[in-house]
């Protein structure tokens, strides 16, 4: 269950590590990032379940983690036929395969609206997590036991339902800011209306915490059988199952419009308006945390390294967005060139030095004369996660060679490549996980720097 920056990191060896934010969290408190962190998903993995089941869709067709809802009495349908029950597991072991995501039996036409309920509570973390709790009182089992793959993580205590984290164990992304549960979960319960297609948080009938984690969702048909997921690409070390009730109603009135900001409780910076369009873009909500970080900056006047002229500019752990005005969207909100800053001095050290096309089959980039990636291990797996993660709009171009560096955080080595936007390293002790590249986090190395105007 993909918990946005949720997951605790575990120093055990052996442990499941939830394979996409958790790297982002040890950076941001200062953790090692050298500590073993086995994870299941591997980046061919999460390369093939981003093609598979998180299609790119436009931004403002997700439902971003804060929802607005039409207050409840308005919001009331009434039945027009028969329910149908449908059980999704939150886990989907390498072993079990063809029950995920879950699909109603029948089709629900086109412009038919139907109530979907959501009962039961589950686990984004093994067993072994709750040795020590943080926040929250966790039950202790699932209301609905989960039943595939025996061999794999008891249904020990829970802290999730469709909408709420309410429960935690010690070291997870909620032991760490402001705020107690229940708050809304960074995984929640998603619905896809045009068979798998996009997959979006559907409206709720009432809001908030439901403590006998009940919720009830309207749904528009477009002539496919509904599907459903919680909002997830690794599911291995989830337990727990959901009961999902579909009832055809009558046509209920229309939702708002979705939120244009949202205010992360991890730094308390607000993103909002383009900025927060252009964060999210093409992905998932832990996609672009992943890719971006945390705000750390609120929206304020600077004057950009680029051109030497006055932005608005937001920065985050890993990127700085200008407002572009003068530009028509999407170009109107553009990425500074942290890579590029970071390397500004060192254009005479052997791996910034530009290279001719050495061909066996490496992509040479002809406007900066370097080579995405390397022949070695490492090489490739940067060369893959760039690709699979924006590639050139997202990056840029590569401005050095892959080579050994030290890392100011950890004091130790690994592996980097620089491009005009990011530094990349890659990380052998997290070897077939989707820890084996991390991204630098260089807003939060050169916000420092920087000094706002008034």
């Amino acid at each position: 269950m993909a918990l946005v920056c949720s997951r605790a990191i575990s120093e055990n060896k052996g442990q499941r590590v939830r394979p996409h934010l958790e790297g982002i969290i040890a950076r941001v408190h200062g953790s090692s990032r050298g500590k073993s962190m086995l994870v299941i998903c591997t980046i061919t993995v999460l390369a093939s379940l981003l093609q598979l089941r998180f299609p790119l869709v436009d931004a403002k067709a997700i439902q971003s983690p804060v929802s607005q809802f039409m207050p409840s009495e308005q919001r009331q349908p009434s039945v027009v036929a028969a329910a149908e029950e449908i059980w999704l597991e939150t886990r989907q072991p390498s072993d079990a395969s063809g029950f995920y995501p879950a699909r109603s039996a029948k089709p629900l036409g086109k412009g038919k609206n139907a109530k979907v309920t959501v009962s039961g509570t589950y686990s984004a973390w093994m067993e072994s997590w709750w040795q020590e709790n943080c926040k929250g009182v966790p039950e202790a089992k699932p209301q609905f036991p989960t039943q595939v793959s025996p061999s794999g993580p008891q249904n020990g205590p829970v802290g999730l339902d469709a909408e709420f984290m309410f429960a935690s164990p010690k070291g997870s992304i909620y032991c760490t800011g402001t705020g107690n549960p229940p708050t809304p979960s960074k995984s929640p319960f998603q619905v896809s209306m045009d068979n798998g297609v996009t997959w979006t948080k559907p409206p709720l009938v009432k809001s908030g915490y439901m403590s006998n984690h009940i919720y009830a969702y309207l749904v528009q048909g477009l002539s496919f059988p509904l599907q459903f997921r919680i909002d997830d690409f690794a599911l291995e070390d989830n337990y727990g199952r959901l009961k999902i009730t579909v009832e055809e109603v009558a046509a209920p009135a229309q939702p708002t419009a979705l939120p244009t900001s949202y205010t992360f409780p991890q730094t308390g910076f607000t993103v909002s308006a383009r900025i927060w369009e252009t964060w999210q873009g093409a992905h998932t909500f832990e996609e672009s945390l992943f890719i971006n970080g945390y705000p750390i900056t609120n929206l304020r006047s600077e004057v950009s390294p680029t051109d030497g002229k006055t932005y608005q500019t937001q920065w985050f752990e890993r990127a700085r967005f200008e407002q572009h005005p003068e530009n028509k969207a999407p170009n109107d909100v553009l990425l500074g060139l942290l890579g590029a800053s970071a390397a500004q001095s060192r254009q005479n050290e052997g791996p910034f030095k530009v290279i001719t096309n050495p061909g066996s089959g490496l992509q040479w980039f002809r406007e900066t004369q370097h080579t995405l990636g390397d022949a070695s291990g490492g090489g490739r797996a940067i060369a893959a996660v760039w690709s699979k993660l924006g590639g050139l709009p997202q990056f840029g171009y590569p401005i050095s060679q892959p080579f050994m560096e030290k890392n100011r955080e950890d004091g130790k080595s690994y592996l980097v490549q620089y491009f005009q936007r990011q530094r990349f390293e890659y990380h052998p002790e997290n070897k077939s996980t989707s820890f084996e590249v991390l991204l630098g986090r260089l807003g939060t190395e050169q916000v420092g720097t920087k000094t706002a105007n008034p």
